[in-house]
């Protein structure tokens, strides 16, 4: 029921990238197997009533009162409305968010995750059953997923992580205990006169070799 592209470009101008996936479509263990799917109102109804849930369905969105993140939550709550869901967006101050989520006090909690460049350092710690999410958040994890992902860590050879993470994705994407909308894009701006500024795809700046122009 949700439209990714519709949030990129109603929230964020375009700006940012949609995606299903937890690794950026930047990186080159993003799996090109899995492409983002299209929004399917009509598939989204069918597996509500296939469930037995009668229309509207409750649903109440925890998440941090930011302008974006209350925007998306926003636009979550028309699109899914359209596939059956009653959606109650719930923006709170960012302790007062935390506290609901430690004491498991949510249907669906919104977050966002800076991402890091080395695959392992994202996934395992969005779904790692190890991760604080899990212990504190009573959220989802997935053991096979993680017995893939300790094989990953210690791989050295491309072809062979990738697979790993391919198996990796595709247990997440099918069990969806947790759900990617979009990859923020990194915008710097920087003087004409320095040379050596470089953008990394973690949007972390590196002052490394930045100087002024000779």
């Amino acid at each position: 029921s949700i439209d990714r592209n519709i949030i990129n470009q109603a929230a964020f101008a375009g700006q940012y990238v949609a995606d299903n996936q937890l690794e950026s479509n930047a990186s080159s263990f993003h799996i090109a197997e899995f492409p983002m799917p299209a929004r399917d109102v009509e598939a989204a109804k069918k597996i509500l009533a296939d469930a037995g849930y009668t229309s509207p369905v409750p649903v109440e969105i925890t998440l941090p009162n930011t302008l974006s993140e209350t925007r998306v939550g926003q636009i979550i709550q028309s699109t899914a409305g359209e596939a059956g869901f009653q959606v109650t967006v719930l923006p709170l101050e960012y302790a007062t968010a935390n506290e609901r989520l430690f004491s498991g006090n949510f249907d669906v909690a919104m977050s966002s995750w800076s991402g890091r460049s080395d695959p392992h350092l994202n996934l395992n710690t969005v779904i790692g059953c190890t991760r604080a999410a899990v212990t504190d958040y009573r959220g989802w994890c997935s053991e096979d997923a993680q017995q893939l992902l300790n094989a990953a860590v210690g791989e050295s050879d491309h072809a062979k992580r990738y697979e790993l993470y391919r198996q990796v994705a595709k247990i997440y994407l099918g069990e969806e205990g947790v759900i990617s909308l979009y990859h923020p894009s990194c915008i710097y701006g920087a003087g004409a006169g320095l040379d050596g500024v470089a953008i990394y795809p973690d949007c972390i700046f590196r002052p490394a070799g930045v100087k002024p122009k000779a």
